[in-house]
């Protein structure tokens, strides 16, 4: 495993389960999946990653070893890119269904050097806010996509990325 276990349970939940820990040789996530065995979610995995990240990335995924097709993939991602604040992250979660084909999901955590009133205004060029909740406003970017900006420290904001994926979608 890529870390040391935390918990006296963590070793039974982790049963059954495959991570992979960054190497040098880099491989996609859908090149990682396959090599595994996982080959059903290859084309949405390449479409959220290629969606997700743009810039230099290290990756660490897990799936279930066993009739790795029929279970969830998950990998997340550190990413580097322009315009990008350092320590990003991108998470991908993809899941088989019964007819052969895939659904999933990826989400974007972006640390920002600004303030959340700052990185709104930013936003709603193109973009608008929907509603708060609680300490966070959730809005609609320029593309139409999901945006959260949850405060951080220091008078910071994070700003969080989340969109589904469904085979056959362009």
């Amino acid at each position: 495993m890529g870390a040391a276990a935390t918990g006296h349970g963590d070793a039974q939940i982790l049963k059954g389960l495959q991570q992979i820990a960054p190497a040098g040789a880099a491989q996609t996530p859908a090149q990682e999946a396959a090599a595994h065995g996982l080959r059903q979610c290859g084309g949405i995995i390449d479409k959220m990653v290629s969606n997700s990240v743009n810039g230099d990335n290290a990756q660490s995924s897990m799936w279930r070893t066993q009739d790795a097709d029929k279970h969830i993939f998950q990998s997340v991602i550190g990413i580097s890119q322009p315009g990008t604040p350092p320590d990003a992250l991108a998470a991908i979660i993809s899941a088989p269904l019964g007819n052969g084909t895939c659904d999933g999901a990826a989400v974007g955590i972006y640390p920002l050097a600004v303030d959340c009133t700052t990185a709104e205004a930013a936003v709603k060029n193109g973009g608008r806010l929907l509603f708060m909740l609680r300490n966070s406003r959730v809005m609609l970017d320029a593309n139409n996509e999901r945006l959260f900006l949850l405060p951080g420290a220091n008078n910071t904001c994070i700003a969080v990325a989340v969109k589904s994926y469904f085979q056959g979608d362009p």
